[in-house]
Parts: C-alpha cells; structure tokens; sequence
C-alpha cells in the first residue's frame, strides 16, 4: 500500500533528477543544420515579402537571429542565399513531378497524349501545394517574382527548374511531332507566367471576379489551367495537322 501511496511523489522525484541531468550538446553538423535551415526559413520569408534586391544581410541575419558573419560564411554572399532558397523546394517539386513523368512514360510512352502530358506535369505541382499551402506560399511568391523578372530571375529559374522543364516539353515534342519546335517553346513561355502567377496567389482574381473565384483555391486553378492549356495545344496540334497531313486530336475532330 505505501509503494502506491507514494508512486506521485517518486514520479517527481525522477522528473526533477531528469531535469537536472546534462543534455547532450548538440554536434557540429547539428549545429550547423540548424543555423542554416533558420536562415532560409528567414530568407524566404522575406524575399517573398520584400523582393531579391530588398533583402540585405543585415536584415537577414537579424529576422534569423544569427551573427551576419554565418550568412557569409554558409553562403557567401544574398546570391548565394537567393540561389539556395531557390534549390531547397524545387527538389521536392522536380522530385514529384518526375516520378509522375516516369511512370506515364512507362505506360504510354508509345502513345503519350496532350491531356496525359499536362495532367502529369501541373497536377503533382498543383497538389503539393494545396495540401501544405503554408509551407509553399512564401517559396511559390519568389518563384513567381523570379520568373517575370531579368534581374537574376532567369539564372535562378534555369538552375532549378530546366531539367524537368525540358522533360515535359520533350514529351509535348513527342506528343506533336509535327509541331515546330518554337511554337511548343512559346507555347511553354505563356504557360509557365500562367503557371507561376497563379500559384502567387495574389488575390487579384478575388477582386475581379467580386469572390467568385478564389485566389487560394489551387483545385479548382488547376481544374482551369488543364482545360486551357490541354485544349490550346490541341488547337496548336490540328492547324498543323492540315501541313503535316496528320490526323488532328481527337477532341479537335469533335468540335
């Protein structure tokens, strides 16, 4: 009976000597991991809010709570900084989307169609996204600002994303042979500032449209863009199908 009277108390007797007990210290590496991750979760955070070019050290190492010397030192310098943000969520992006192209290929690699290629390649995007919008809101601003801008934009972009770009326009290559190179490559152009500023969510859509139509509302954005775009090549497709003396899609024939 005294053991169980008394359990309470040798409880917090265990806690408090717990307490007291040294916590490990914390690595090198895990130090380092740390630091790092806190500077570009700083760093995102404020090129989204204040541009590539409104973002100084200083102010940088004060959002993260770290000395301006380890922004140096991790990074070099803010394009180095801009150049890492970049490349830490696009591998989760390019990673997804990838896997979607490798298994469409596998299965109608002979035959690929216009709806199958951008179904595979806006979905994975569009989905990461509208299941973890906080974590994505931020990163998908600079994307968006990056992508209309000249001023390192365009290096930025290339390094992060043109590997899985050129995948999805070689399959829309594959898709319309017949179609000159440029026009699917103008094509791409127009969908990807498509693309990029309707994933910035900049809420002029629910001003137009009087809240009809919400600019968080990535589900029903992607629902759009597929149909646009899908039929667009499409349209593409049949006008030089008539040159080519191919048949036009079959959706095209319809109409």
């Amino acid at each position: 009976m005294t053991f169980y009277k008394d359990k309470p108390m040798i409880r917090r007797d265990i806690a408090k000597t717990a307490r007291r007990l040294p916590r490990p210290a914390k690595t090198k590496s895990e130090r380092r991991e740390e630091a790092m991750t806190r500077i570009l979760d700083s760093a995102e955070k404020l090129f989204a809010q204040d541009g590539r070019n409104g973002v100084t050290v200083r102010a940088l190492a004060k959002e993260a709570a770290v000395d301006p010397g380890l922004v140096h030192y991790y990074f070099e310098n803010m394009d180095g900084v801009f150049r890492a943000v970049f490349r830490r969520k696009s591998v989760i992006v390019n990673a997804i989307r990838n896997e979607a192209m490798d298994a469409y290929l596998a299965e109608h690699g002979d035959a690929p169609t216009v709806d199958g290629a951008f179904e595979v390649f806006l979905r994975p995007m569009f989905e990461t996204i509208w299941k973890d919008p906080t974590y994505w809101t931020n990163y998908v601003a600079i994307v968006s600002h990056a992508n209309s801008s000249p001023f390192g934009g365009a290096e930025a972009m290339r390094e992060a994303f043109d590997f899985t770009v050129g995948r999805f326009i070689d399959l829309l290559k594959r898709v319309a042979p017949h179609v000159p190179p440029q026009e699917i490559y103008w094509f791409y152009h127009l969908m990807s500032g498509s693309v990029t500023l309707t994933l910035a969510q900049t809420g002029r859509i629910d001003v137009l449209s009087g809240g009809l139509c919400k600019s968080t509302d990535m589900k029903s954005a992607f629902d759009s863009m597929k149909q646009v775009f899908s039929g667009g090549f499409e349209t593409v497709m049949a006008r030089h199908a008539k040159t080519a003396k191919v048949r036009a899609p079959r959706s095209v024939r319809k109409k």
